[in-house]
């Protein structure tokens, strides 16, 4: 099942606009003191290096979930995938607000008295340099969480797979097999 729903996200994944990955390499080449080639390549590196526990991930997980045929029950099935949307919904959530999370906890752990007042004025003050480098750390970290939280989802599904699908016996298919074997 999770090949199944590997596949169809990454047909998903694969079918998305090029220019998402474009976009954010486009953000970090562009900074305030010019342009800059080092954060545009390490944006794209640690984007490359994270890609294969991010969206198509999470769209497995739901894929082979939903298609998934050895749960039995229609309730039990509609919750085990309405919690598993909401999940990888959340670690979809957690994966696109990781930066912002890495601020606003470097400011709430290391901010100072101006940068506090030019806040409350409206204005975004910028960080310090070990600010900067809190922010960066911060962020890759949350991607690695995530992206381990992911693996481990991966592992609990696989993992709650108790055997092969079961298939309905007709009646009469019960009887030609006693007949052959008596």
């Amino acid at each position: 099942m999770l090949l199944t729903g590997w596949s169809s996200a990454r047909r998903w994944v694969s079918a998305s606009p090029p220019w998402e990955t474009a976009g954010y390499s486009f953000n970090a080449l562009l900074t305030i003191q010019g342009l800059s080639l080092h954060d545009m390549v390490r944006t794209e590196m640690i984007r490359s290096l994270l890609a294969p526990v991010g969206h198509g991930l999470w769209s497995a997980v739901f894929g082979a979930v939903l298609f998934d045929r050895t749960v039995i029950g229609r309730a039990r099935r509609g919750l085990l995938v309405l919690g598993t949307y909401l999940w990888v919904s959340l670690l979809h959530a957690l994966w696109d607000s990781a930066h912002m999370i890495a601020v606003v906890l470097t400011l709430v752990w290391t901010g100072t008295p101006w940068q506090y007042d030019l806040l409350a004025r409206g204005y975004l003050p910028r960080p310090t340099p070990a600010q900067a480098q809190l922010m960066s750390l911060l962020s890759n970290a949350g991607l690695v969480l995530i992206a381990v939280l992911g693996v481990a989802t991966v592992e609990r599904v696989r993992r709650r797979r108790v055997g092969p699908v079961a298939t309905p016996t007709r009646p009469r298919d019960v009887g030609a097999h006693a007949l052959r074997s008596g």
